[in-house]
């Protein structure tokens, strides 16, 4: 259970109300599929209907449980809550309940952006949560490796990766796993097909697993056979500019490593080849903040956990991406994963 900054959300609020369930689970503990929280400065309430009560009085520290019976916005009404203004995750709520809260004169106040902000500085136990994550993914990609291999489906590899992830303990997969081999190695998100894997391939495989909510994300490319000069040469300059961007030492927002990859692959002519941003923040959701991108401005701090994931793809050709998960400890980012980024097979 991991409590927001409740004061610095209720400046200029009466109430807190999270019905997003990556929040609502940082916040409470509660891992149902629906539920709602309200917070002032007097009462911590959890909501939830007469499926998730019991669940809710395991799962929940430091909340009253209510079990209430929908609508939930007659519930609040009777209740008294609705009144004055009430902050909101305005990324969550729905315009029907939105336009219901409006009608009975609550205003509304979005602090979304600060929620997110919040969430993106990672305690010490939601860091080793990550950790395990990690772990899981890297065991279950060793012990699926075999399965890479000329003859083998894209869809037969993922296959075997998720039920290895599954057997050593992940809740489920943090996305559709990514797999593109050959050509298809060129589609940053191309979900896995039947094409088979044939020699000389690079596979890209891009992948995460779940503990206790929190998600990994990593990504290897993978020499089949004998691949030709220019896919080594493509692979080598991913390789250099993750490190780069990983060892840097002076840095303040996510731009700053994009830039030092990004002005790596541009030198040696692939610039225009790797178009989405160096990488994201990880938590309870596979994308949070910070974003290292040159489109935004996230300062990098101590507890932010985060991908470093550049690649190069060629349209008909290939594609090489290569991504590891670090944090800000310290002041320095620190490694979070340990597979080898070089594999052949």
């Amino acid at each position: 259970m991991l409590f927001l900054n409740i004061e610095s959300l209720l400046q200029g609020a009466d109430a807190l109300f999270i019905n997003d369930r990556p929040t609502l689970r940082w916040l409470s503990g509660f891992t149902g599929d629906e539920g709602y929280a309200l917070v002032t400065n007097d009462v911590k309430l959890l909501l939830v209907d007469s499926r998730f009560t019991e669940q809710a009085l395991l799962e929940t520290k430091g909340f009253e449980v209510i079990e209430y019976r929908p609508p939930l916005v007659d519930f609040l009404s009777e209740q008294g809550f609705l009144k004055g203004t009430i902050a909101i995750n305005g990324d969550y709520i729905s315009y029907r309940l939105s336009s219901k809260l409006a009608e009975n004169g609550v205003k509304l106040m979005d602090v979304g952006e600060e929620i997110l902000l919040q969430r993106a500085v990672k305690t010490p136990e939601e860091i080793d949560y990550i950790k395990q994550a990690i772990f899981i993914a890297e065991e279950a990609f060793r012990r699926s490796l075999g399965s890479i291999k000329p003859g083998v489906s894209e869809k037969e590899f993922v296959a075997e990766l998720e039920y290895q992830a599954r057997k050593l303990g992940s809740e489920g997969m943090a996305f559709d796993t990514i797999v593109g081999s050959g050509w298809r190695g060129a589609l940053p998100h191309g979900v896995a097909s039947d094409k088979r894997i044939e020699d000389g391939d690079l596979v890209v495989v891009d992948w995460g697993c779940v503990y206790k909510g929190y998600c990994s994300d990593l990504t290897r490319t993978i020499i089949v056979g004998n691949a030709d000069a220019k896919a080594m040469e493509v692979l080598n300059v991913v390789l250099e500019a993750h490190r780069l961007a990983a060892e840097a030492e002076e840095f303040t927002f996510g731009s700053d490593l994009d830039a030092i990859a990004r002005d790596y692959i541009t030198s040696k002519g692939f610039g225009k080849y790797f178009g989405h941003g160096l990488g994201h923040g990880i938590g309870l959701q596979i994308h949070e903040y910070p974003s290292l991108s040159a489109r935004t401005q996230h300062q990098l701090i101590d507890g932010h956990v985060f991908t470093i994931e550049p690649g190069i793809y060629l349209p008909g050709e290939f594609g090489v991406r290569i991504e590891d998960d670090y944090a800000i400890l310290g002041g320095k980012i620190n490694k979070l994963s340990n597979l080898e980024q070089v594999i052949m097979v």
